[in-house]
């Protein structure tokens, strides 16, 4: 007993940390749809009839489906040539992914849980909030999560696990390189799905504002995230790796000054836009800081605010614009 009486407190301590609400109480009726099924069903012989049964099923989904995976600028039409050419290329040259991710999802469900879990928190936080179906499709590496009038959609083909081979192809690379494909694992799956659903209920508008108030708009957003997904580790949220986040905390008294002597934080320049966005590292920095650095910053910023104001609300919170929550939060980093 004595021996296990120091993990025993360190369980209690956890436990008496862990703020989130307890949803296990909370129904969440998730239905979910293989879009795919119905896709590689369509005779390429007869594509035309075939995708029609597939719109009179799917039509929101449909038209959101041929604008991203087919890539054409037009919606369905029962008569057009072109959709119906581009949708027998795409059901010729996808056969071997789709029976890879056929092997992997068709009896595997539990990729599911952590998306329904993630669910239970947005219906807590927005109990009026309509919660989508899932609807599962293959686009080719062209299409991750797209959220229509028919649910959330979401391309497994982007969850194969880093090592899949269609990834690892020299074409697929240049397009899609390894510091991306890294993340393409089930693991990622809940995180990606709750921030489509941030998406929705708060649009991001900060793309042509100064730069600090695009990285606090990330801090924002990823709060909301952490709320839906309290238990999810801080590395799949940010989407680092546990090197790149321990380089962060090391270093973020530099990261900050880097960004003041470069007098970086109200500039509207585009070039500033590498701050907030996807990359192997964050140039100017040194390789071993993750890209989208932006999020880091803006994620502290907002949790100083929040150490401020602990009783503050995500609706609150999200309502607060960033410029007052930065200059509020008084970051300084030692």
């Amino acid at each position: 007993m004595r021996l296990l009486l120091p993990f025993i407190i360190v369980l209690f301590l956890a436990a008496c940390n862990n703020n989130s609400p307890d949803v296990s109480n909370i129904k969440v009726d998730l239905p979910v749809e293989r879009y795919d099924k119905l896709v590689y069903s369509i005779d390429t012989n007869n594509v035309a009839d075939g995708l029609k049964k597939v719109y009179v099923q799917q039509p929101g989904f449909t038209n959101a489906f041929i604008a991203q995976v087919l890539q054409l600028h037009e919606p369905y039409s029962d008569t057009s040539k072109i959709l119906q050419e581009a949708m027998r290329s795409f059901l010729t040259h996808t056969q071997q992914l789709k029976d890879s991710v056929w092997q992997k999802f068709d009896k595997n469900t539990e990729w599911t849980k952590g998306v329904e879990n993630g669910l239970k928190y947005v219906k807590y936080y927005f109990p009026q909030y309509k919660l989508p179906k899932l609807i599962g499709f293959i686009g080719d590496l062209t299409g991750r999560e797209i959220l229509t009038q028919d649910g959330l959609a979401i391309g497994l083909d982007y969850y194969m696990g880093k090592d899949f081979s269609y990834y690892l192809i020299p074409e697929v690379q240049t397009q899609i390189p390894t510091y991306l494909s890294r993340r393409f694992s089930v693991e990622y799956l809940p995180t990606n799905c709750m921030q489509a659903v941030i998406d929705d209920l708060y649009p991001d508008t900060s793309f042509s504002k100064p730069l600090i108030e695009q990285m606090v708009e990330k801090g924002k957003r990823y709060f909301v995230l952490d709320k839906f997904l309290p238990k999810t580790n801080d590395t799949l949220k940010l989407q680092y790796t546990k090197d790149q986040l321990n380089w962060c905390y090391k270093n973020e008294k530099d990261i900050w000054k880097f960004f003041l002597d470069g007098d970086l934080l109200y500039s509207t320049d585009p070039s500033t836009s590498n701050f907030v966005s996807e990359g192997p590292s964050t140039q100017g920095m040194p390789q071993d800081s993750p890209g989208n650095i932006g999020l880091f910053v803006g994620w502290r910023i907002v949790q100083k605010y929040v150490e401020k104001h602990p009783d503050i609300t995500i609706q609150q919170l999200m309502k607060t614009s960033s410029k007052e929550i930065f200059n509020a939060a008084k970051y300084k980093p030692s």
